[in-house]
């Protein structure tokens, strides 16, 4: 709905007016009310077993010695030799339980595909008497270091590996050792499989020719990050659907950030980008809270919906950039939901934890073309959604041309006559306007107040279009 007030303004003048406001409400209108993915409202279930701190907690005790411990009896498993994390694997698999592996030596993992696919099967990996490696070097193409979950979903199967203080995962190269080609992340999580990554961990130096970074979630695998770092890893792949670090995918995946951060992990070949984190679109949460960083995310929308980040409790991080992919052109993010919080969410938020620019991108598929978007506070506080930034020059059919300036200023002009005024930003996606209409005769000019707001309107009915700065 529009509305306007026209003080002091001849008849002819008036409707001339009211046209105006009318296109340029249609110009600001957007599209339809925000959306996300359909299959993420916001109200995580948390049942324990997929959030830190639940029953489904990693375990955190440091054995005394090196080998593989039973967390239930906190005794040494001694059919398992000390810093043999294969034979390590293989027992937990076959008799289930919790456990813990302190290695105080670095491994050198010639083989690969270390899976838990055991139900009810727990296993924590840590360092004894300083930082120990588990370093892949495996040959063979196409296999992973290590695999959480089963081979056919099991949403409540109770499988996780945590990565906990001093270890880190050193992956394949390409290039390294006449290694051979690998499709492969260094670690997934899939089909109810948990992955936990504590203070004192670390995932580097893996490179993989698909579009999957080092981490890979998806098909119902469940991600939690409280601290360590992702670095130093890269996918060759050019697409924009691929990241060097952390590649999170399919419906039913989740990844919970509490801290640690993602960065300095890159994609392509013969451009080099950075690209630490990809969410594709039917990913079910993908939640910050804590001290959680990411240098370069991107997010992905579909016509079924789109990832978007859910901020939780006392955020203290950041996104250093963001990209959104769209799946199809033109582009379809405007409207969606960028970033969900549980309330009072403000602009300055939006500048802190994303670090948002009038040059912030969307990505058209595989093609980056650069436009000018903001992100706007809407449902009372609780979304951030994206929208064409006011802010620049706009035409409609009709010859009228107006340009916004970031100081709150703007003008217009067509064949009949011209504008000037200042313009504020109201509620959701409405505008105040204030301005002064002069005319080609060199009559003085008219003082008109305008105050426009608007319903939700279908993108089809835009009048107005951007032009590239």
């Amino acid at each position: 709905m529009i509305t306007a007030k026209i003080l002091r303004v001849p008849a002819i003048r008036a409707a001339m007016a009211i046209c105006a406001a009318m296109a340029l409400a249609l110009a600001l209108a957007g599209c339809d009310s925000p959306t996300g993915n359909n299959n993420n409202n916001g109200n995580d279930p948390g049942n324990g077993n997929n959030q830190p701190g639940g029953n489904g907690a990693p375990t955190v005790w440091t054995p005394p010695s090196a080998g593989l411990w039973r967390v239930e009896t906190r005794q040494r498993v001694t059919s398992v030799d000390v810093n043999d994390v294969e034979a390590a694997v293989n027992y937990v698999n076959e008799v289930s339980g919790r456990f813990i592996l302190a290695i105080d030596q670095s491994y050198v993992a010639t083989s690969g595909n270390h899976n838990l696919t055991t139900p009810n099967t727990d296993l924590t990996i840590v360092g004894i008497g300083g930082q120990r490696e588990i370093r892949f070097i495996n040959t063979v193409d196409d296999q992973m270091l290590f695999s959480v979950g089963p081979a056919e979903n099991g949403t409540d199967v109770a499988i996780r590996l945590t990565l906990g203080n001093n270890i880190t995962l050193v992956g394949r190269t390409e290039d390294q050792h006449g290694q051979a080609n690998n499709t492969q992340p260094l670690v997934r999580a899939r089909n109810g499989g948990r992955l936990y990554m504590l203070d004192g961990s670390k995932i580097t130096g893996h490179t993989t020719s698909s579009h999957w970074g080092a981490v890979a979630v998806h098909e119902g695998g469940v991600f939690t990050m409280s601290g360590g770092t992702i670095t130093g890893n890269a996918s060759t792949q050019a697409a924009t659907n691929a990241a060097g670090g952390f590649v999170i995918g399919s419906a039913g995946s989740r990844f919970y950030m509490t801290g640690g951060s993602i960065r300095e992990n890159t994609r392509g070949t013969d451009t080099v980008v950075p690209s630490d984190v990809f969410a594709f679109a039917a990913v079910d949460y993908f939640t910050l809270s804590g001290n959680a960083a990411i240098y370069h995310l991107t997010l992905e929308a579909s016509s079924g919906g789109n990832a978007f980040i859910t901020v939780g409790t006392g955020w203290s991080g950041s996104v250093d950039r963001l990209d959104l992919r769209s799946t199809a052109t033109p582009h379809l993010w405007t409207g969606r939901t960028v970033l969900q919080t549980a309330g009072g969410l403000t602009a300055a938020n939006v500048e802190e934890w994303l670090n948002w620019s009038d040059t912030a991108r969307i990505l058209f598929g595989p093609v980056e073309t650069g436009n000018i978007y903001e992100i706007v506070i809407e449902g009372g506080g609780t979304l951030g959604v994206l929208r064409p930034c006011i802010i620049g020059t706009w035409t409609e059919p009709l010859g009228w041309h107006f340009t916004f300036n970031a100081d709150g200023t703007f003008t217009g002009y067509s064949w009949e006559g011209y504008m000037s005024g200042s313009w504020v930003r109201g509620e959701g996606h409405a505008f105040a306007l204030t301005w002064t209409w002069d005319d080609y005769a060199g009559e003085p000019p008219i003082p008109m107040s305008v105050i426009i707001g608007h319903q939700w309107f279908d993108f089809s009915m835009r009048s107005f279009t951007r032009q590239q700065p």
